[in-house]
C-alpha cells in the first residue's frame, strides 16, 4: 500500500487542524481523541483507553506504569542512563535546552512553564493566586496566604519543627550553660536590618574574672556549609564582624562556626566542645577578630577545633577586601 500524501503542512492531511482534516473535531482535537466529543479511544473512566489502567490498557504495563516510560520494561522512551529520554542531558533529549535545564523552565529560554513575572507559573501568586508556593521557601502550595506553616512563625507545625532543629537545640543547651548571659537568637546587631544581619547565635561574655569581656557568635553550620561558596561565608562573616564594632559595646569579637552533625546523637556529643570553647577561648592576638571552627574535620582534617591564626584571617580579609563591592551584596543575596 503507498504511503498517504502529507498536507502542506507536512502531517497526514486526515489528522491536520490547519487543514480542517476529517478526523479533526470541533474542539480541534482528533476526534478519536476527544473527551468532550465522546471519541471512540476514550474509555467510560473519561481517559485514553490504551493508557487506562482500570480498563487494562494496552499501553499499561505488569508495574502499573505507561509501558514506553517504565524503566522496569526498558520501554521505548528510556534511555541508556534510566531516564526518560527527552529530558536526558547526557543523550541530549528534545526536552533538554542549551543551558542544560528543562526547556519548559528555562527563564533564559522562555519556557512555557514560566510566567511573565520570571517564576514557575503554577507557583505565581499573581498568575495563579490558588497555587501559589510559600514565598520564604518555594516548597508548598499556600493559596491565598504567603506563607506555609513550616515557615509560619506563629503556627504550631512550624513550633514543633523548630524544637528539631540543630540550632534550636544548640541554642537551647548554650542557653542551660549559661543562665547569667543575655543570649540573643536570630537577631538583627544592634537595630541593622536584613537577614544577612542576624547571626545564629550572639552574647557578649563577661563575666569571667581577670578577662576582659569580649562578643561570642555562634553560627550553627550545618554539614560545615560544604554546599556553600567560601567567598560568600567570608563576606558574611566580615559584615557581621563591622557591625559589632559599631555598637555601643564594641568589644574583640570571636567567631564560632559550629557544625553540628547530622544526627541527635551526633550533636550531643560535640556540645560539650562548643560549651567548653565558650568559656575557654581567648582572641589569637591584640586583634578584634577570632575565628574557631569546630568540626570542619574534611576542611582541617583530624582536628575538632582549629583556630584560625592571624596571618590566615588577614589573607581571607584581603581578599575580601579586594572584592568589588556589588560582588560582595549579590554574594550575600
Amino acid at each position: 500500500m503507498p504511503p498517504r500524501a502529507k498536507c502542506p503542512h507536512g502531517r497526514r492531511r486526515y489528522r491536520c487542524v490547519d487543514c480542517g482534516g476529517t478526523g479533526i473535531c470541533t474542539h480541534d482535537r482528533l476526534r478519536a481523541r476527544c473527551i468532550e466529543c465522546g471519541g471512540s479511544a476514550i474509555c467510560v473512566h473519561g481517559r485514553r483507553r490504551a493508557e487506562c489502567k482500570d480498563c487494562g490498557g494496552s499501553q499499561i504495563c505488569s508495574h502499573g506504569r505507561r509501558r514506553p516510560t517504565c524503566k522496569d520494561c526498558e520501554g521505548s522512551q528510556i534511555c541508556s542512563h534510566g531516564r526518560l529520554q527527552a529530558q536526558c542531558k547526557d543523550c541530549g533529549g528534545v526536552s533538554i535546552c542549551t543551558h542544560g535545564k528543562q526547556r519548559a523552565q528555562c527563564k533564559d529560554c522562555g519556557g512555557s512553564s514560566i510566567c511573565s513575572h520570571g517564576i514557575n507559573r503554577q507557583g505565581c501568586a499573581v498568575c495563579d493566586p490558588k497555587h501559589a508556593l510559600c514565598r520564604q521557601c518555594g516548597l508548598f502550595i499556600v493559596g491565598g496566604r504567603k506563607l506555609c506553616s513550616y515557615c509560619d512563625p506563629k503556627s504550631s507545625k512550624r513550633k514543633k519543627y523548630d524544637e528539631r532543629r540543630p540550632e534550636i537545640k544548640t541554642l537551647k543547651a548554650v542557653q542551660a550553660a549559661f543562665p547569667q548571659a543575655n543570649i540573643f537568637h536570630d537577631s538583627a546587631i544592634g537595630g541593622a536590618c536584613g537577614t544577612v544581619n542576624r547571626p545564629d547565635i550572639f552574647f557578649v561574655r563577661n563575666w569571667i574574672p581577670d578577662r576582659s569581656p569580649l562578643w561570642i557568635v555562634i553560627e550553627i553550620d550545618e554539614g560545615a556549609h560544604s554546599d556553600r561558596e567560601s567567598t560568600c561565608e567570608w563576606a558574611r562573616l566580615f559584615t557581621l564582624a563591622s557591625l559589632f564594632a559599631t555598637t555601643p559595646q564594641p568589644y574583640p569579637v570571636v567567631f564560632i562556626r559550629f557544625n553540628p552533625g547530622t544526627t541527635e546523637g551526633v550533636l550531643q556529643k560535640r556540645l560539650p566542645l562548643l560549651l567548653e570553647t565558650i568559656s575557654s577561648i581567648q582572641p589569637t592576638s591584640s586583634e578584634e577578630l577570632t575565628v574557631a571552627f569546630l568540626y570542619y574535620t574534611k576542611v582541617y582534617p583530624g582536628q575538632d577545633l582549629y583556630l584560625m591564626s592571624s596571618n590566615e584571617l588577614e589573607g581571607q580579609l584581603q581578599l575580601f577586601k579586594n572584592t568589588p563591592p556589588q560582588a560582595q551584596i549579590e554574594s550575600m543575596e
